[in-house]
């Protein structure tokens, strides 16, 4: 069945206080608003007639990825409250389900502020006319798709509909927002494409579509420098035409005519710039911390409570000191009528052996640590060749060089923030690093590679491994050690999201 098209919002009881070209926005109340992603599409400033099929939940994943990825750098406008507590028609609910979030309502300012790796798009053409972009003069001889030799803060106007977007020089935003938020702006701006490797992978490094500030008014408050509605990220744009369900999109210079001009040849080099692959958060219960009398009933509790799969510490009182569970296991979840992936954490050697019995019990993904293989090429092959998802493993003191020649032959990435042995150890918060180190490497091959922490992960502490790169998130003492696994699931959503 075909997905509704939401090409214009009419929620019940609420008031609908702006249109834009992609998104509606209702009030709340005095401190906060709703904004819904529709599938409308816009071109050249103009909404088109024909939607596309859940646009807007891409749109919306994707603004939410890139929030959460840089909200250490500018903080934004969400305020981690769900959708459904102020939509009350059952049928409008699931028709905003992952388009919606509520944001605070702050004044946006008619502003883009672009940060350029890459001399394209508009930049080109004013370079092309003047030499300059937005008022800074630029070394004779540079090439359409050229990488700058800094990146460069541009801001623009953002127009409303049917106008085009302007740049401006930052003299010109100076006079336009106050010289204090105009430097606060400007020197925000830059750290963004170093922390999403913007200018070292690609394009006219796009933004902080923010510029927010409270309400006038709310009295004289002073101003403050919030991300607005979403973060516009190199792929952003193809990603937004991609189609339902899409998570990994690639397009070259040629898809974004806006961007490059019909004709014009870019280096082959950009087929890369716009890849960007984007997986939402998986919570894995480990059943290390379950109740086993009763461990089938405890896997259906918390997958009802909302668990994305189901996390297995495989352990032989060899490589690490104590003793788990093997395929039976595994397999007899299964018969239980488990449907749930099943994330399969090997610390045993040697590891060959052992491969083929978790795949023939149900397995989908089977992580190892490479220092448990004699040949981790050959394990990784030997995994896929039994049907399962592979992974490699890093204790806390294993460096990731293993990934310089394996990380394209992998599903998952597993950083573990504990030594391995035993549940319920702290966190070791060098993890953190080492998870940013991850993401980075995983960003750069541009492959839809989970990045998994394992270790001490509880409702307190899994912001920070989300804001660190991690997307799928292991738990067991936090979960099964709790009264209510579905508020503890829903604390960890909300904390990830926030």
């Amino acid at each position: 069945m075909p997905a509704p098209v939401v090409y214009r919002t009419e929620l019940t009881g609420l008031a609908r206080i702006h249109e834009g070209k992609v998104r509606d926005i209702y009030a709340l109340d005095d401190d906060t608003m709703l904004i819904v992603t529709t599938d409308r599409l816009s071109a050249f400033d103009v909404v088109l007639p024909d939607p596309i099929p859940d646009k807007g939940r891409v749109l919306n994943g994707i603004s939410n990825f890139w929030f959460a990825r840089t909200r250490h750098l500018v903080p934004n406008h969400l305020t981690g409250r769900e959708p459904a507590e102020v939509v009350r028609d059952e049928r409008e609910r699931a028709l905003l389900a992952g388009r919606a979030v509520i944001v605070r309502r702050l004044q946006a300012l008619p502003i883009e502020a672009v940060v350029r790796g890459y001399l394209i798009g508009s930049g080109w053409k004013d370079y092309q006319a003047s030499g300059r972009v937005c008022g800074i003069a630029l070394p004779q001889g540079l090439k359409l798709a050229g990488r700058l030799p800094q990146p460069l803060f541009t801001p623009a106007t953002k127009a409303r509909i049917g106008a085009h977007d302007e740049n401006m020089s930052f003299e010109e935003l100076a006079a336009l927002v106050g010289p204090e938020l105009a430097a606060a702006v400007r020197d925000a701006g830059p750290r963004q494409p170093r922390q999403t490797h913007a200018h070292r992978r690609g394009a006219d490094a796009g933004l902080l579509a923010l510029l927010a500030r409270r309400q006038l008014s709310r009295g004289r408050e002073p101003a403050e420098l919030r991300q607005a509605v979403r973060t516009r990220l190199p792929g952003d744009a193809r990603l937004e035409q991609a189609g339902a369900g899409t998570e990994t999109a690639t397009r070259d210079h040629r898809a974004h005519q806006r961007q490059v001009p019909r004709g014009a040849r870019a280096p082959d080099r950009l087929k890369e710039v716009y890849t960007v692959v984007m997986v939402p958060a998986w919570i894995a219960p480990s059943i290390l911390s379950a109740d086993f009398a009763r461990l089938g009933a405890e896997v259906d509790a918390v997958l009802e409570a909302g668990a994305d799969l189901i996390h297995f510490d495989v352990m032989d009182n060899h490589y690490v000191p104590n003793l788990t569970v093997g395929p039976m296991v595994c397999e007899a979840l299964r018969r239980h009528g488990v449907e749930a992936p099943i994330d399969v954490h090997l610390m045993v050697r040697p590891v060959d052996r052992i491969v083929p019995d978790f795949a023939a019990a149900g397995a989908t993904f089977i992580t190892f640590h490479p220092e448990a293989s004699e040949h981790v090429d050959r394990t990784i092959g030997l995994i896929r060749e039994h049907g399962c998802r592979p992974g490699l493993v890093f204790n806390p003191a294993t460096p990731l060089d293993y990934l310089d020649y394996t990380l394209e032959l992998l599903d998952m990435v597993l950083i573990m923030s504990v030594n391995p042995g035993f549940a319920g150890q702290q966190f070791i918060p060098n993890a953190l690093r080492k998870l940013a180190a991850a993401r980075a490497r995983i960003d750069s091959a541009g492959r839809a590679v989970r990045l998994e922490v394992d270790g001490g992960i509880k409702t307190d502490n899994i912001r920070s491994a989300a804001q660190a790169g991690a997307d799928t998130f292991v738990a067991g003492s936090a979960i099964f050690g709790s009264g209510d696994y579905a508020q503890t699931i829903r604390e960890m959503r909300r904390q990830i999201a926030a």
